[in-house]
């Protein structure tokens, strides 16, 4: 109820002493009728003034004597009769205060001193006076209320026009000062605006112009709004700014929230008081702003969500309630007989049950972790993001979680539901919406339980954690935690979050190098059937569906690429993918095919790593072909592409390396090279400088036209023009592309070296100088490659070659003279030497073993040359093999050395290899003489072997092979045999060297077939010890007692003697094996000795053979050429001529054919 009546009660003058006269009741009776009202006896008060205005209207000469108490008793009868809802006639009773007689001068003196006799302080006497403008006023607060209506009547909205017609004469009776002291006292002009602002609002036809006006006039105005007032006031803005099923103008609302805006700040318990309505109030304009926005109305959401905003503003802590309502009830008391007490604070009356009872209800409120004020903050965090507005949704969600970190929702059934984690997620997700990450990130790190979470908030999740390892490229994390969303998605395999997160793990997978996994992941999700568009929010659209499965073709691709150099069957399955990929995505439009022109390179490269393995030439020359056509399709397509560079660096090389080319196609390949060149160099870093890749690049194609040009003239350019641009190349090389970590400074420094004694004589003018200058600057080089792979933790197998080229080279220089050896020093002590004195890095394991190698091999090479023979001379013998015995042993502790100071997990797997081929080749070198100590040696070489095995590389494989051999010395057969059949069968090795230790497994087993079929193997694969895998061969059939294995045998023997006879070693073997055969055969003679169908007997053969071989060597003076250990096989041969020819029928033999030839010369 508004509070005008306790207004007026203060205006009125009933408190003055009754008059004693005839006439006491009339007097007595106004503050009666004030008590009746103030004890909400309206009708009473009513019924009693009635009583005594009819008396004063009789006129009667009492009555007329009081006549000046008249005004008391209309005041107090309209006062009730606004109470009672007689609106008409509390109009009609506060206008018969309008009377001029009541402005009589005597008349209100007489009111005065009434009062003044009854007052203590005298010169507080008003009169009536106040009440003659307070009833203009009543007026208009009675067709206020007679047209608003109230819970129980409905209102005549006609009426407003009255009220508005009144209340307007009273505010500038206000302003104008023509109204009582007591009234100016109470400043009531901004209460007369603001029922001045709802009347026009609340008029059947609003006027908001003037319902702005009297807003800003309430600002202006004296007086402080009544609380009553206050929240009545505002239950009429928000109902006309926000009713339904009625368009509103935004100007209205903004119009609403600025009345909002001009409210006074409200104490803790005013605002706890009505917390109800500011969070009923600030629902409707969350509805109406929601509302808004679905219909595109932008602008009246945006002012119904700052009416929202203002009001759950009002909405007070509980905390806070829970401290001033304490405060209170210490003050008040809380006797249940207190009804109503004093806040001692504000000065105001309060209900002491009332007070209580919200206290009570707010106390509930704390226990079970809710609040109004959490319920207020995240309904206008919600409308704000509704608007688009996600920072300060992103504020009130950050105020709730710190205000209300343990808050508590309850569901129709009383369900508790913490909602804790998820106030959590939702900020999370407002701060990667806002562009701070790193909150988002710490804050979603603290939900690792996410059971109060709902199931898509636990979906998102996991989406958010794998898009931020993503981001953080944490490869091997993001794919447990892709995983995680494909499982939780696993609902919906074909929806975005699945299939993303299925390919995140492809992808995650191509990072971390893993070519296995790609495969098999990727595939899965190639033709899993769920790379398909859909509808829907989270279906896949197809541009992504063309995006992910282009990729995951690529990633496919790449992987059977890597593989293929274990197995080269997976080149091929590259290259199919390659087909496929082609086929559903032909453009050649990089915006729409980011990936085709890396695709095309990859085809191309698989189709030259083919052509190497191919047994048809045919085959080989197609594929090159196609690879070369990929190239060109590249260079015509993508000039722009990263691999443009590269792809012209294939095409030069293969038109240039190939000597069937016709010199238009050579040409075409320099101009290729030299387009390369001019094509890294856009590659830019960072800087802006030419980055790294870019520098390799253009390095390697000065490189290939350093090596290549000589050998390409351009047309009408001799030999010195040749030469100068050649050597122009190398040096723009060292000048523009040159620094640490370049491998083709390896390559190019090495050529130069080559070149420097190639076509060049030692005597040439410069010669020496130039070679030596080349071999100084290849020195520097790989002392530089060395130190920054040591510094960066690399292990670069080219520096192996670089080491291997450098000392063919120094070598080279002295076994050509341009260098001198001193004294009785060979080439092979010279580098020995240079390599102890060559430099490393203290701590240098990787380069020390490559020169710790290089110097086995030199050693070894040495060690051969100077293996002594048995002659007659024993001392020159003993001292021979002293000095072999020395440089043996002085091998076996460079050996011994290395397996002790190195680990495999320290070197390369081409270092692991040679040092294990250094212990297998030593080991197997003295196992017949120290068994125990080669098989020590052997054991060391399988350790090293079993690691290179284990990384599962192209050099596993020769892994395989060579451990293979090894344990063949060791006596191992039946290991060695699964070994290699183990590689064979995988069909990724091609070296034929497996098939020659196989050859010698079967041998050993005593198995000619499988010994036959492996040396067979070994010579169709082009092998190179073929001399060897044919003796091998021939003893295989010699083990058999098939008379085909025995035929085959004299055949193989044969072919070695016939090819061989110059080259002792092999010859005399063979011939004596021959001879062997051919006795054991044994086959007589058939046919008639004179015609020509005669064949000797195998023992004649036999000793037949042996006397020519020894006669041709003999007499062809290669016997004095021959070495110790080849005299000594030679001999073999001569005692066995001798004791086959005393042999009676190769004598009998001898003897026809003597005679016959005797017979035939006469």
């Amino acid at each position: 109820m508004f509070s005008y009546t306790k207004t007026a009660a203060l205006l009125a003058i009933a408190a003055c002493a009754p008059i004693v006269c005839q006439a006491q009741d009339l007097v007595g009776s106004v503050a009666q009728a004030e008590k009746l009202n103030a004890a909400r006896k309206y009708a009473e008060a009513e019924k009693l003034c009635d009583t005594i205005i009819k008396k004063f209207n009789a006129k009667s000469k009492v009555t007329q004597q009081f006549e000046y108490l008249m005004p008391f008793y209309l005041w107090q009868k309209g006062i009730a009769q606004v109470q009672l809802k007689k609106y008409d006639a509390a109009v009609a009773t506060f206008g018969l205060l309008a009377d001029e007689k009541w402005q009589d001068k005597a008349m209100r003196e007489r009111a005065k001193n009434a009062q003044r006799a009854n007052m203590r302080d005298p010169r507080q006497a008003v009169g009536y006076d106040p009440l003659l403008t307070m009833s203009v006023f009543q007026k208009g607060y009675a067709r206020f209320k007679q047209a608003a209506g109230d819970e129980d009547t409905k209102g005549d909205v006609s009426k407003f026009d009255e009220a508005i017609t009144y209340l307007e004469e009273y505010l500038n009776l206000l302003e104008a000062n023509k109204v009582s002291k007591a009234e100016r006292e109470k400043r009531l002009n901004g209460q007369v605006c603001f029922l001045l602002l709802q009347s026009y609002l609340l008029k059947e036809k609003p006027d908001f112009s003037k319902g702005k006006e009297y807003l800003e006039r309430s600002r202006k105005g004296k007086g402080r709004l009544p609380e009553d007032m206050v929240m009545r006031g505002l239950n009429t803005i928000i109902g006309v700014a926000l009713q339904d099923g009625k368009e509103t103008n935004a100007d209205v609302l903004d119009l609403a929230h600025s009345a909002l805006a001009s409210l006074p700040m409200m104490e803790t318990t005013t605002a706890a008081v009505n917390t109800s309505r500011f969070i009923s109030y600030g629902g409707r304009a969350s509805s109406y702003a929601q509302k808004a926005l679905r219909a595109g109305d932008l602008r009246g959401a945006e002012a119904a969500a700052r009416i929202m905003s203002t009001l759950y503003s009002f909405v007070p802590p509980s905390s806070e309630v829970m401290d001033q309502f304490g405060l209170q009830l210490q003050w008040m008391g809380t006797e249940e007989n207190v009804s109503n007490a004093l806040d001692r604070e504000t000065g105001k009356v309060y209900n002491v049950r009332y007070i209580t009872r919200i206290r009570s209800d707010y106390a509930k409120l704390i226990e079970g972790n809710t609040d109004p004020e959490a319920y207020a903050i995240v309904s206008a965090a919600n409308v704000h993001l509704a608007l688009g507005s996600n920072r300060l949704g992103k504020a009130g969600y950050q105020v709730l979680l710190d205000r209300y970190p343990n808050l508590v929702s309850k569901d129709k059934d009383g369900k508790e539901e913490k909602l804790g984690d998820k106030l959590k997620y939702q900020l999370a997700q407002l701060h990667y919406v806002t562009g701070d990450e790193a909150a988002g990130e710490k804050l979603e790190a603290t939900l690792s339980d996410a059971g109060s979470l709902g199931d898509s908030q636990v979906k998102n999740l996991a989406f958010n954690k794998m898009r931020r390892l993503l981001k953080a490229q944490n490869w091997e994390a993001l794919i447990p935690a892709a995983q995680e969303v494909v499982k939780l998605n696993a609902n919906d395999p074909k929806g975005a979050a699945a299939v993303t997160a299925e390919f995140i793990i492809t992808s995650a997978y191509f990072k971390l190098n893993k070519p296995e996994e790609v495969i098999k992941s990727g595939e899965a999700l190639l033709n899993s059937g769920n790379l398909v568009p859909g509808t829907g929010k989270g279906a896949l659209k197809k541009d992504a569906v063309e995006n992910y499965e282009k990729q995951l073709f690529y990633f496919v691709m790449d992987a059977y690429y890597k593989l293929g150099a274990v197995d080269t069957g997976n080149y091929t399955k590259a290259l199919e993918i390659f087909a496929k990929y082609c086929e559903k995505y032909p453009s050649t439009d990089v915006a729409e095919n980011a990936l085709v022109a890396h695709s095309y390179y990859l085809a191309s490269d698989c189709l030259l790593k083919l052509s190497t393995t191919r047994g048809d030439e045919e085959q080989t020359k197609a594929d090159i072909e196609k690879a070369l056509e990929y190239c060109r399709t590249i260079g015509k397509n993508w000039p722009e592409s990263p691999v443009y560079a590269n792809a012209q660096l294939v095409r030069g090389s293969i038109l240039c390396t190939d000597g069937k080319r016709s010199e238009a196609e050579k040409s075409e390949g320099i101009a290729a090279l030299e387009e390369a060149y001019k094509a890294s160099l856009k590659k830019k870093g960072a800087d802006g400088k030419l980055s790294q890749d870019g520098r390799l690049m253009a390095a390697n194609a000065l490189y290939l036209l350093y090596s290549l040009a000589p050998e390409i003239p351009r047309e009408g350019e001799d030999e010195a023009a040749r030469m100068a641009r050649t050597k122009g190349y190398a040096d723009t090389f060292w000048q523009e592309v040159d620094s640490a970590g370049n491998v083709y400074a390896l390559n190019m420094a090495g050529t130069q070296v080559r070149r420097s004694t190639d076509k060049v004589k030692p005597d040439d003018p410069g010669a020496r100088e130039t070679c030596d200058a080349a071999l100084a600057k290849f020195r520097e080089v790989i002392l530089r490659e060395a130190a920054y792979a040591f510094r960066n933790n690399k292990k670069d197998e080219s520096l192996e070659e670089a080491v291997n080229s450098y000392v063919d080279a120094y070598k080279n220089a002295y076994d050509k003279g341009f260098r001198k050896l001193e004294g009785d020093k060979s080439s092979e002590d010279e580098v020995i030497a240079h390599l102890e004195a060559f430099g490393v890095e203290a701590g240098d394991k990787y380069f020390s073993a490559i020169l710790r190698n290089a110097r086995i091999t030199e050693l070894t090479n040495k060690l051969t040359k100077n293996k002594p023979e048995s002659g007659e001379n024993g001392e020159q013998s003993k001292e021979a093999a002293s000095r072999y015995a020395e440089m043996l042993e002085e091998i076996a502790q460079e050996v011994r050395t290395m397996g002790r100071e190195f680990k495999p997990e320290e070197l390369t797997s081409s270092i692991c290899l040679r040092i294990a081929d250094n212990f297998r080749d030593f080991g197997g070198s003295i196992i017949d003489a120290d068994r125990e100590q080669g098989a020590s040696y052997l054991n060391d070489a399988n350790s090293f072997y079993d690691a290179v095995i284990s990384r599962n590389t192209a050099d596993s494989v020769k892994g395989k092979a060579r451990k293979a051999d090894a344990l063949r010395i060791l006596g191992k057969i039946d290991d060695a045999v699964a070994l290699l059949q183990e590689v064979i069968n995988s069909g990724t090795m091609s070296d034929p060297e497996v098939y020659f230790t196989l050859a010698n497994c079967y041998k050993a087993k005593g198995d000619t077939a499988k010994t036959i079929e492996a040396g067979n193997n070994y010579l169709s694969k082009n092998g190179r010890r073929r001399t060897e895998i044919s003796m091998l061969m021939a003893d295989a059939y010699a083990q058999s007692n098939s008379e085909e294995d025995i035929n085959n045998a004299i055949k193989t023997y044969d072919n070695l003697l016939q090819s061989q006879t110059g080259t002792v070693s092999v010859s005399a073997p063979a011939c004596k094996r021959l001879m062997e055969q051919l006795w054991r055969r044994n086959r007589p003679s058939s046919g008639d000795i004179m015609g020509k169908d005669y064949i000797a007997p195998d023992r004649w053969l036999a000793w037949k053979t042996g006397e020519d071989y020894v006669k041709l060597l003999e007499g062809s003076g290669f016997k004095e050429k021959m070495t110790v250990a080849e005299t000594r096989m030679f001999d073999e041969v001569v005692s066995l001529v001798r004791e086959y020819g005393q042999d009676s029928t190769v004598q009998g033999e001898e003897s026809k054919l003597r005679n016959l030839r005797a017979r035939t010369r006469n």
